[in-house]
């Protein structure tokens, strides 16, 4: 139905793409219809599609959702897109997770390939509150950042047992003894006193 609206808009009203956005949010349509919309009646690219979709007022989550639906974008393409937009990690981190689910292992892989740092990641996963200190330490680690990065975010945020230790072996050192110990001879005289 969106479809044909769309292409109506553009053939009877020659409608821009962006004012058919406009329309079409106005007109009550989710953000995925109007995706569709647009891709099907102005042959407009996922990225042209987020642009308009924002610019129509579309929330960073329902872009997201409606860039998966009409273009089969990837999280991480999706990613990308938010980010390229100008959305902030929390913007972006939640709209994956609204439209592709709350993974943190799938958002911290979307997040580093649209170019997030490690602290910026497990700062987002940590502060959504889903996710514990260990599974936002494996997200971390599973997104590929670096083991320093991770460690360094750990301590950082959750501290604890995330400080840094070292385990050293145990080794065994003898502890001096002496079982004789001759001593030299030194003849004390005693005291004695002449006259008694």
């Amino acid at each position: 139905a969106v479809n044909e609206v769309s292409g109506g808009l553009r053939a009877a009203y020659n409608l821009s793409s962006a004012a058919a956005a406009a329309t079409l949010k106005g007109a009550g349509y989710a953000a995925n219809e109007v995706a569709n919309g647009l891709k099907s009646a102005y042959n407009v690219s996922s990225d042209a599609a987020a642009t308009l979709l924002k610019g129509a007022g579309y929330s960073a989550n329902a872009i997201a959702g409606g860039l998966k639906d009409a273009y089969n974008l990837s999280s991480n393409a999706v990613a990308g897109v938010l980010k390229g937009l100008g959305y902030g990690i929390n913007d972006v981190g939640n709209a994956l997770g609204s439209a592709f689910g709350y993974s943190a292992n799938a958002i911290s892989s979307a997040l580093k390939s649209a170019g997030y740092a490690a602290d910026q990641v497990g700062g987002f996963l940590k502060a959504t509150g889903r996710f514990t200190d260990n599974v936002v330490n494996g997200a971390l680690k599973g997104a590929g950042y670096a083991a320093n990065e991770v460690v360094n975010f750990m301590k950082n945020a959750f501290g604890g047992k995330w400080i840094p230790h070292v385990d050293l072996p145990y080794i065994d050192i003898p502890k001096p003894h002496i079982d004789h110990v001759d001593l030299p001879y030194i003849d004390i005289p005693k005291p004695h006193f002449d006259g008694w």
